[in-house]
């Protein structure tokens, strides 16, 4: 069994719009924390949940999966990041083989 990472990044931040983008030292802040899990070496698989195709498309470029774009039904203000999650294993064809899920 193995353990899986799973990012959320909205693309509709409350605070600051597509927070995820913002660089900081020339990178996107979203790369960092991908960078950070992929070092690790403790995840068999980095995944990013977002309902933004920039976020998707910049979590790619810098390691991570995203081949699904969460619905704007668990993506809003109010959203529970453990509907995030349970849409996210849903997209995966055998989440089972996960041991340990780490946000």
């Amino acid at each position: 069994m193995s353990n899986l990472c799973v990012i959320c990044a909205r693309g509709g931040s409350q605070g600051i719009k597509n927070k995820a983008l913002v660089k900081i030292k020339g990178k996107p802040l979203i790369s960092y924390t991908i960078k950070q899990a992929i070092k690790s070496r403790i995840f068999s698989e980095v995944i990013v949940s977002t309902d933004s195709i920039k976020i998707q498309k910049v979590a790619k470029f810098y390691g991570a999966k995203s081949w699904f774009l969460r619905p704007k039904n668990i993506s809003g203000d109010k959203a529970q990041v453990y509907f995030a999650v349970v849409h996210a294993l849903k997209k995966i064809k055998d989440s089972q083989k996960y041991k340990f899920i780490a946000l």
